[in-house]
Order: structure tokens, then C-alpha cells, then sequence
């Protein structure tokens, strides 16, 4: 077997593989004239060096440094031998932005313009455009350290089923339509699972559901996404979802439409929760709908 996969190998002039597969000894072996790193805001210095050889004349950086940068699943990697740091948290495609060697790409595919508009004016400062032709017919509660709301797993339920219902009527109702429901706390993600599962036949004819938390979502994407952001309370609280990076990941996977289960006034007390609302508003692409019908 591994004669073949030798064999493959030797004779191969592209090659796909993760940065740390890349790095595997029977792998090391190959030279590359040209490396592509795609999703370049997700990968440390070091899942570079892996991909790299000798004779490697080019190496292209594909990604977004607004959005999430290289996940950490040990802060405490941090600290290097002899007390030195190592840098784990921000990747390479940041450093060629902040020297002015990366260029920038202004025209989107995978939004519709209206999802887009707000996403451009607060998070790029409206220098994003959508490519033609775009032709597309509470109460917090804890589990193990994570928020979930039943009661906007309630209405994330309700919405599938409407939207079920919505495309049946369709001229193709045979399209099996992708959606994604997507959560920033884990616990949510968990009680989403569970509580869709239980209840898929309302929908699953027509929509291939996916749930996922807001790290797993990048690089996806989806005909309708479902933001589930869990947080309501008096204090306009809204934990880490004041990161633009998380937020803008999340709300760029949808390609048609995208709904956000939310609780308004305690998002609106933060500035860029409020800057998106009021642009939505704007575009008459905001509709207040009271969940506690749901409860």
C-alpha cells in the first residue's frame, strides 16, 4: 500500500492536502513550485512552514484577515520554551496586509447585495461590491460554561418549518435548498442539535440543515443561514460578540437570505450592533418578531 501511495505521489503535479498533512514525512519529500494557501486568515506562521520546500518560488495567501484568525485550541501554547512567545494568534496573511503587499479583491459572489450592504458599510467601509450578474431567483442559561435559549431554538425550529413551506411552492421544489444554523456559544449549538433533530420531518425534503457554532462556519456557505445569538438581557450585555471578526463570519455565509433570532434593544446598546440594525433598517431588511409566543 504505501509502495502505490508512492507511486501516486511521485508522479502527482497537484497536490490538496491540510498544512499538517503537508508536513507528514512521505509528503516532505515533494518539491512545489508554486504553494496556495486557501482560507490564509485561519493558518499560523507555522501551518505555512509545513506547506513550503526548498525550490517553493511562490506562495499565495488567499483569505480574509477581518475574519476569524487561527484557532487556539491551547492558550497555553502561547509560551515557548525559554519563556519565549510564540505567535499563534495572528497569521501571515495579517503581517503582508499591515507592509501593504496584499491585494485586495473588492467584488463578492456570495451574497446577495441587500445581506451584503450592511456587512460593507460597517465591517469594509463600503469598498466591497457585489460581481454581476447576481441572478438568484428570553432567558440566558448555562451548560458547562456556554449559553443556549430554548426559546430561540423554538423559533429557529418555527422558521425552518415556514421556510420549508415557502419552497414547496416554488417552481423547483425539488431543489434540496442549504441552510445553516449558526450559534457563538456551543451550548446553544448542542440544544439546537437535539431540539431540530427531534423535529427534521417538518423540513427535510426541502432543506439540508447544518448547525454549527460560529468558529466551524468559516469558509462555508449556505443558501440561508439562521443566526441564533442566544443573549437577552437588561444590561445590554453581549459578551465577546463585540469581536467584528466573529460577527462578520457568521453573517457572510448566506448566498439569498439570512435571519437573526436576537434580542434587538440588548444588541443595540453596542455600537456595531446598532450601526448593522440601523443600516438594515435602512433597506427596510429588519422585522421585529416577538419570541415569546414560542415560550
Amino acid at each position: 500500500m504505501k509502495s502505490k501511495q508512492k507511486t501516486i505521489l511521485e508522479k502527482a503535479v497537484i497536490v490538496f492536502g491540510t498544512s499538517s498533512s503537508l508536513g507528514q514525512e512521505d509528503v516532505r519529500r515533494m518539491k512545489f513550485d508554486l504553494c496556495i494557501c486557501d482560507e490564509g486568515g485561519q493558518a499560523p506562521d507555522t501551518g505555512l512552514v509545513m506547506a513550503l520546500r526548498d525550490n517553493t518560488r511562490t506562495l499565495a495567501i488567499i483569505g480574509d484577515p477581518r475574519q476569524l484568525p487561527p484557532y487556539q485550541l491551547n492558550p497555553d501554547l502561547k509560551s515557548g520554551f525559554g519563556g519565549r512567545t510564540h505567535r499563534l494568534d495572528k497569521s501571515a496573511l495579517e503581517d503582508y496586509f499591515e507592509l501593504d503587499r496584499a491585494t485586495c479583491l473588492n467584488s463578492q459572489y456570495r451574497c446577495h447585495p441587500d445581506i451584503m450592504e450592511p456587512l460593507n458599510k460597517v465591517f469594509y467601509g463600503g469598498t466591497v461590491s457585489t460581481g454581476k450578474p447576481f441572478n438568484r431567483a428570553e432567558e440566558e442559561l448555562f451548560e458547562k460554561n456556554s449559553l443556549y435559549n430554548k426559546i430561540k431554538a423554538k423559533w429557529v425550529s418555527e422558521k425552518l418549518f415556514r421556510i420549508s413551506c415557502h419552497l414547496k411552492g416554488l417552481d423547483r421544489p425539488d431543489r434540496l435548498w442549504s441552510l445553516m444554523v449558526i450559534s457563538p456559544y456551543q451550548g446553544q449549538v448542542n440544544d439546537l442539535r437535539k431540539f431540530l433533530c427531534a423535529n427534521k420531518d417538518r423540513w427535510s425534503d426541502q432543506l439540508n440543515v447544518t448547525v454549527c457554532n460560529a468558529d466551524s462556519c468559516q469558509g462555508g456557505e449556505c443558501d440561508v443561514a439562521i443566526i441564533s445569538l442566544v443573549r437577552h438581557n437588561s444590561q445590554g450585555n453581549v459578551g465577546f460578540l463585540t469581536s467584528p471578526k466573529r460577527v462578520l463570519t457568521m453573517l457572510s455565509r448566506a448566498k439569498e437570505y439570512i435571519m437573526i433570532a436576537t434580542h434587538v434593544k440588548t444588541f443595540s446598546s453596542e455600537l456595531m450592533w446598532n450601526h448593522l440594525f440601523g443600516t438594515m433598517r435602512q433597506n427596510n431588511a429588519l422585522e421585529v418578531e416577538d419570541d415569546r409566543k414560542f415560550a
